[in-house]
């Protein structure tokens, strides 16, 4: 009788404890600290007009964003990381070719406040640190000045310093500029927001609207997309889309103090039969030192902070002409503050790449800026020993049991 009953135990413990692993293994890559992520949007102004650049006192296509947003994470014992943000985002491009060919190109110019909390948050998980509140802000000015026809003299898939250029396009001088603001709804359709301010000055026209926080029309918004281009000669677009919840966008988890950018080339034209084109970009940060990071799939240059990370990353492969196909880079340091990016192309006549500009949490001091897949890590570090122990309880528990057969 008390064989049976131990047989029956044993079956009993057996069946409980393959879907205990089971959750136990699941639970542990689980990303518990980003799991219930919650952002608010305050408000949010728009708006499209021109204005004056004061440098070369001409005339410049402009578009703007500008956000406020309150974002909440929860970690365990009832912690949270808070952040209250407040991101700005301006689009600009001349209005003609009357301009410099040194002139300022596309500009996109990202202005940010953030201040962060850990509320509960053992010290050695709290973001910021040895920290418990920070607050960051600066000036993130990326340009993209001009597209160039080069020859590979190396071969290497990237233009460098000295090799040939057989032609280049400033985009100081746009030929058929533009630029637009669209704003969609959650299944990507076009919404009506109201535009409800006309500001004017002699050195600027902006048509302005504002929703804030407690607006229905604002539940029904999920993002915009800003179109600026030079049209010609050589057809340049950067699409950006900024998305007012987290989102997955081409395989990509963005969030809204993240602007994805789509840069596209299309119906090129070479002067010559054995050349590839690339771009020359400039980002500048107005108060932090600028640092470069590489991996197999993506390449960044960012700032660190107290309470954010500001960043430029773009993916090593672009489509070309329909094809995934490898993308060049070259980083060069203008000095602590600015580097110049030329992003090479295999020659194609349409060319799409899709880089990532914005802000992230911020990386203690002895810890490499975070990707996405750190609340993943995150989890598996405070959950694996719980699963490690469940794991050997259960070996020495099967050995018990079979000593005592």
């Amino acid at each position: 009788m008390a064989m049976e009953a131990y047989g029956i135990r044993r079956r009993v413990m057996r069946r409980a404890l393959v879907p205990l692993l089971a959750f136990v293994l699941i639970l542990s890559a689980t990303p518990i600290a980003q799991a219930e992520s919650r952002y608010s949007i305050e408000k949010i102004f728009y708006g499209i007009g021109w204005i004056v650049d004061p440098k070369a006192e001409l005339r410049r296509h402009f578009a703007i964003l500008n956000l406020t947003q309150f974002h909440e994470v929860p970690y365990p014992e009832n912690g949270t990381f808070e952040t209250f943000s407040q991101v700005r985002v301006a689009f600009s491009l001349p209005s003609d070719a009357s301009g410099p060919a040194v002139g300022t190109g596309l500009q996109i110019v990202l202005s940010y406040y953030v201040s962060a909390a850990c509320y509960r948050i053992d010290r050695d998980q709290c973001p910021l640190g040895a920290n418990t509140t920070a607050i960051s802000e600066d000036v993130m000015e990326l340009e993209i000045r001009r597209v160039l026809e080069f020859r590979d003299a190396d071969r290497d898939g990237r233009y460098e310093t000295g090799e040939p250029i057989v032609r280049e396009v400033p985009l100081a001088q746009p030929l058929a500029p533009f630029a637009s603001i669209s704003p969609f709804g959650v299944n990507s359709s076009s919404l009506a927001v109201p535009f409800n301010w006309n500001v004017s000055d002699p050195r600027f026209n902006l048509t302005q609207g504002a929703l804030f926080a407690g607006d229905p029309l604002l539940d029904e918004l999920f993002g915009f997309r800003i179109a600026i281009g030079n049209g010609a000669p050589v057809n340049l677009t950067v699409n950006s889309y900024m998305f007012l919840e987290p989102t997955d966008y081409k395989g990509i988890p963005l969030t809204p103090s993240q602007l994805k950018l789509d840069i596209l080339l299309d119906g090129v034209e070479y002067v010559a039969e054995d050349t590839a084109p690339a771009l020359e970009m400039s980002l500048t940060s107005t108060h932090y030192r600028m640092e470069s990071n590489a991996t197999s799939s993506s390449s960044s240059l960012y700032t660190s902070s107290e309470a954010a990370i500001a960043f430029f990353t773009w993916g090593s492969s672009a489509t070309v002409d329909g094809t995934a196909s490898a993308v060049g880079s070259t980083v060069i340091d203008a000095n602590e503050t600015t580097k110049t990016v030329f992003l090479s192309y295999p020659r194609g006549r349409t060319i799409l790449h899709d880089p990532v500009l914005g802000l992230s949490p911020p990386a203690p001091s002895d810890r490499p800026p975070r990707g996405p897949e750190d609340s993943v890590i995150l989890g598996l570090v405070l959950l694996g020993p719980l699963a490690a122990a469940v794991v050997l309880g259960s070996i020495l528990l099967l050995r018990r049991t079979r000593k005592a057969k």
